[in-house]
Formats: structure tokens, sequence, C-alpha cells
């Protein structure tokens, strides 16, 4: 479960993005915040490299671990 200060700082971090996205003309959706701890979810957003970008993993070594393993596509492949 995320704790109550991780997710806080989360959503201080994807505030100031998109107040960034839109004094630029950006749409704010564009950064989006994910709070539900299901690492099933992790997966599945991971394998939509059609709709998503880029995923930011904020937790421990375990989430990383995750994402390492189930990402099509590896920064270092680019």
């Amino acid at each position: 479960m995320v704790g109550k200060e991780t997710s806080q700082t989360n959503q201080a971090i994807v505030k100031v993005i998109q107040q960034a996205l839109q004094q630029n003309d950006i749409p704010q959706a564009a950064v989006q915040s994910i709070d539900d701890p299901d690492r099933k979810l992790v997966t599945q957003l991971l394998k939509m490299d059609r709709y998503v970008d880029m995923l930011i993993p904020r937790g421990g070594a375990g989430l990383h671990k995750l994402c390492r393993e189930q990402s099509i596509n590896h920064p270092s492949d680019h």
C-alpha cells in the first residue's frame, strides 16, 4: 500500500508538472498519477506502449524490478 506521505508527494509532483503543461498549452492529462497499488495494473500499463509513452515507478526495489522485467521497451533500447 502506498503510504500517505508518498501519495501526497506523488500528487504534488503531478500537480506541478500539470501546471507546467497547462502553461505551455499541453493537455494536463498527458501526465497522470496512478494511486492503485495493484501490480497487475502496472503490468498492464507496461504493455500498452501504443498509448503510454512512459511510466515512472515511484516505489521500492520490487516495483522497479517488476518494471524492468515486464516492460516491452527499455530505456537502454533507445
